[in-house]
């Protein structure tokens, strides 16, 4: 087999020891002889060990090199050695992780306790609860920081799904099927049981490994004929190749994902990963100057101060009595940060325009025209209004109006695919058939905003006159239509 220049953290609580396995120093590469540098694995005469020593010998069959952690610790101090030299001499890493067959059932999707970027800053800090971190949550966890642009997104998440656990017994099992049958036949403590689906169970786990962030999925023990996934992710991190967006994702995750919101809204609920954000007095303060100028520059901050400062303009606007109405209290997990949060992962970060930055930005300048006007309170040491210009489209806007464009900016290009209205049309994509090839992107950037304030600012969505505001302004984003509103205001 080709030999792939990347990286692989293999991640497996049941090796003995936390080492670094090159393919030179194997054996034979047609047994499965353990090599003498996991000799301490060998030791151990348990189906885990031996499982683990399998997957190891087939790894060094795709990669010259081969990094074996026992733990989330482990993996995220490798990770954190790797992440440079990987952004500098542009080799990916792939990071496989067991996920544990029980995890399906007992793991629960939520925010990290660790975010990778503290374990780094952190790492004499480590304490019980962290060293937990493993399976989906460590998968999920790495798969935020790589959202977040907090590590490389040459870091590849893969899951490593095996159905041993527990049964020491099992140590001459090598075919799922056998794995399998043991475990739907016998309980625990060895009498027999119901037997249960496998299609059900294998889809469960896959899909909870999807939703955490697994880029793809692998069985084990790991199949050969399967390894060539790992060409292909190596594939998808190069700069400007990616198999995976945006074109499989305009064929159907757009409108499937959209009409399941719609239509299933209570059972309907997209893992949304709150971050742990951590922002020093002095940046804050940087950005609270910041939003109050013309001059402000989304490009110097990062995405966490991005959204912080989304969060500092909108809980500024509400403190207008008029308001009072919508505010989303700081004490309720319905807050500001985590409405922002949910939009911004609304987001595709593969976008490079049409992204969260770009949405603080126009949010930014709605913000700093409203300070003009004198339509929304002072900002930041300011002691009276501005004098507002004489204009009766100024002085038509109430603070409602004012709460609305600026939620508006928030959401008015969520789930864009990073491509125009007319290459939709052209292609035909579904969106296009859904909306009928007018203003399709607006279209469903409405419907896809008012789906995440129906969860996360329940009183917007409800009133009405907010509602087809938003509607309104966000159709008005169509460039298509830009000269005909220019017709219009032009009297």
């Amino acid at each position: 087999m080709n030999h792939i220049p990347f990286n692989i953290l293999y991640v497996d609580r049941n090796a003995q020891e936390n080492c670094s396995v090159k393919q030179e120093n194997l054996i034979s590469t047609t047994s499965l002889e353990v090599d003498v540098s996991i000799k301490t694995m060998a030791e151990s005469s348990t189906a885990h060990s031996c499982l683990v020593q399998e997957n190891l010998q087939k790894l060094l069959r795709a990669c010259r090199e081969v990094h074996l952690c026992t733990s989330g610790r482990s993996c995220l101090a490798k990770l954190s050695d790797l992440n440079q030299s990987s952004i500098i001499e542009s080799i990916p890493t792939i990071v496989l992780i067991d996920v544990p067959f029980h995890d399906h059932s007992s793991c629960k999707l939520l925010a990290p306790s660790l975010p990778v970027s503290s374990f780094w800053s952190k790492q004499n800090n480590f304490d019980n609860g962290e060293k937990e971190m493993y399976g989906l949550k460590l998968l999920e966890s790495i798969s935020c920081e790589i959202q977040q642009k907090k590590i490389s997104n040459m870091v590849i998440p893969m899951a490593l799904i095996k159905l041993l656990d527990s049964d020491l017994n099992l140590l001459q099992s090598k075919s799922h099927a056998k794995i399998y049958n043991h475990y739907s036949e016998h309980s625990s403590d060895g009498y027999p049981k119901h037997r249960r689906s496998p299609t059900e169970i294998d889809q469960a786990i896959i899909m909870q490994s999807l939703e955490a962030g697994a880029v793809d999925i692998f069985t084990s023990p790991l199949q050969e004929e399967r390894l060539s996934s790992l060409a292909r992710a190596r594939k998808r991190s190069w700069v400007g190749i990616d198999d995976q967006k945006p074109y499989a994702y305009l064929r159907e995750a757009m409108v499937s994902g959209l009409m399941d919101g719609i239509c299933h809204h209570e059972d309907y609920n997209p893992p949304v990963n709150w971050p742990n954000i951590i922002i020093s007095p002095d940046r804050k303060e940087t950005i609270a100057m910041a939003i109050n100028s013309w001059n402000f520059s989304a490009h110097e901050f990062t995405d966490d101060e991005l959204l912080h400062a989304a969060v500092l303009m909108l809980h500024h606007t509400l403190t207008m009595p008029e308001l009072e109405p919508w505010r989303l209290s700081t004490e309720r997990a319905e807050n500001l940060t985590k409405f922002v949060t949910a939009s911004r992962s609304a987001y595709n970060t593969f976008v490079p325009y049409h992204n969260f930055r770009h949405v603080v930005d126009v949010l930014q300048a709605c913000f700093f025209f409203l300070l003009e006007l004198g339509k929304i309170p002072p900002y930041h040491g300011s002691s009276k209004f501005p004098h507002a210009r004489n204009s009766p489209l100024a002085d038509s806007i109430k603070p409602s109006d004012a709460l609305t464009l600026l939620i508006t900016a928030v959401g008015h290009d969520v789930g864009h695919p990073g491509v125009n209205n007319a290459f939709l049309v052209t292609l035909n994509a579904p969106l296009a058939q859904l909306y009928n090839d007018r203003s399709v992107l607006e279209s469903f950037h409405c419907a896809a905003y008012s789906q995440i304030l129906r969860r996360h600012w329940p009183s917007v969505f409800r009133e009405t006159g907010m509602r087809q505001l938003m509607i309104n302004i966000i159709l008005a984003t169509d460039m298509g239509l830009h000269f005909e509103y220019m017709k219009k205001l032009a009297w």
